[in-house]
């Protein structure tokens, strides 16, 4: 669900740094988002030493102040495992890894603890942890593959120096092939065995004929790598990361052609949460409008006029992104998100922006007999109007100022089955369309479109359409 302005294709790797081996540039959608307080840990607090969080890989990287890298992966739907690795050794400089080459690209984030956004965070290829062992450095860049890693030598360095501690696993091992696997809750983070190459002052690759095994020190987690000859009056580049695979493959770019985007609800930082969007439209000026459901009450609902409070179950939300080309921090940019429901469940379907009358409608359902109504008794104006939930849960109506948020026509919809709308559309004249589903079993033939008590709310006016008047 994040503004960001993605290219599609890789990007050149930054001159300043070793060739890559496979000669790859950055792949946009294998990037560090830098953190400007927009992330939490588990217990929602800022996580101040925090630099960045990666994406487009199966475990997200975190690295942080304190020379210290976490690797997080989810495990189901509610928990997490964080598996952390630190230099160590008499060697080992506690340091601040830095972000460099940016990529394209700034996000919006709307989140519980800062409702009113973290706007036009940056994008980054490259963490490095310069200087984290006498003259070694430590990076991790965005491929086509996903994130690598790599250990920059240069010349003079010493193989001794390189030590790291693991800590979060269950265990630690060896495979075969030189790699290290760090198992933790029957999932693993594993650590290629190293390629390793040289390189001279030209910036010419020389291919070595051994990979640097992982060795494992101890039994808590210990471990460094195993060297054999080099060159020591060359840099030595040691590649800890996915070659790339078979055929021309790589990581699956997910944001050609995306123009921009925003996340926003309940995220610790973790890639999970409980909120679902599950209508958009668009408006004459690019604005975005969404509804969908959540069970979070501390979801940012903010701006705008209409700003209800959650009130119980699946709630209903609706909002508004700004699109603001040119302008990035306006650009996806929120200004009005509100809650709408009863204390039952709702779960909004559709949401169609209506030209002809410039307001936004919502349909979906609701099992809350004290969803909001709007006029709160009957309008008697010819138009329809249903007070009271008849069934389990009935279909639901909205329509919506676009520009506020404010509320100006709700009403329920349906039988003493369970009914839901699904559909939405505008004439051209303006009258709105709307379907759904029903397992109401009984309807009341009505010329008037009026609601009676428990009955489905069945209407031919001009008596000439398709009818059918009961269940099948």
């Amino acid at each position: 669900m994040l503004p960001a302005l993605f290219v599609a294709g890789s990007s050149t790797l930054s001159a300043q740094y070793f060739p890559e081996f496979y000669g790859e540039g950055y792949a946009p959608h294998a990037t560090f988002w830098q953190d400007d307080g927009q992330f939490v840990d588990t217990n929602g607090d800022p996580i101040d030493a925090l630099i960045a969080r990666s994406t487009g890989g199966p475990a997200t990287i975190f690295p942080q102040a304190g020379s210290v890298v976490s690797y997080l992966f989810p495990i189901g739907v509610d928990s997490v495992v964080r598996i952390d690795q630190l230099a160590t050794g008499e060697g080992a400089s506690l340091m601040e890894p830095v972000l460099v080459d940016q990529a394209p690209g700034l996000r919006n984030y709307y989140y519980p603890h800062v409702p009113s956004g973290v706007l036009g965070v940056k994008n980054w290829y490259r963490c490095v942890y310069e200087g984290l062992f006498p003259n070694v450095n430590l990076h991790y860049y965005s491929s086509p593959s996903g994130m690598r890693m790599a250990l920059e030598c240069l010349p003079g360095f010493n193989p001794a120096d390189i030590m790291f501690q693991f800590s979060g696993q269950d265990s630690l091992a060896e495979e075969i092939g030189g790699a290290l696997r760090l198992y933790a809750a029957e999932k693993f983070v594993l650590l290629h065995e190293a390629l390793a190459y040289q390189v001279d002052n030209g910036s010419v690759v020389s291919t070595l004929g051994w990979t640097a095994n992982w060795e494992r020190l101890s039994s808590n987690g210990l471990a460094t790598l195993e060297f054999d000859t080099y060159d020591p009056a060359l840099s030595l580049i040691l590649l800890i990361g996915p070659p790339p695979l078979g055929g021309g493959g790589g990581g699956q770019n997910y944001n050609t052609g995306l123009d921009w985007s925003t996340t926003f609800g309940d995220d610790n930082g973790l890639g999970f949460g409980g909120d679902h969007i599950t209508g958009a439209d668009h408006g004459p000026d690019g604005s975005i409008y969404v509804c969908g459901n959540t069970k979070d009450v501390n979801f940012p609902a903010i701006a705008g006029v209409n700003t209800a409070p959650y009130a119980g179950g699946w709630d209903m939300f609706y909002g508004r992104y700004r699109y603001a080309p040119g302008d990035p921090l306006l650009d996806a940019s929120n200004t009005f998100t509100t809650f709408f429901g009863g204390t039952g469940d709702e779960k909004p379907q559709a949401l169609i922006y209506g030209a002809l009358d410039d307001k936004v409608y919502i349909g979906g359902w609701t099992k809350s007999g004290d969803a909001p109504l709007l006029p709160a008794t009957d309008p008697n104006n010819g138009t329809f109007w249903q007070g009271s939930l008849k069934g389990s849960r009935d279909g639901f109506l909205l329509k919506v100022d676009p520009t506020t948020g404010v509320v100006s026509r709700t009403t329920y919809f349906g039988g003493d089955g369970d009914d839901a709308i699904s559909g939405l559309v505008q004439s051209s004249t303006g009258t709105v369309f709307f379907s759904g589903v029903t397992t109401s079993s009984t309807g009341v033939v009505s010329t008037t479109c009026t609601s009676t008590a428990t009955v489905f709310p069945l209407c031919d006016p001009t008596g000439n359409n398709y009818w059918q008047t009961a269940n099948a």
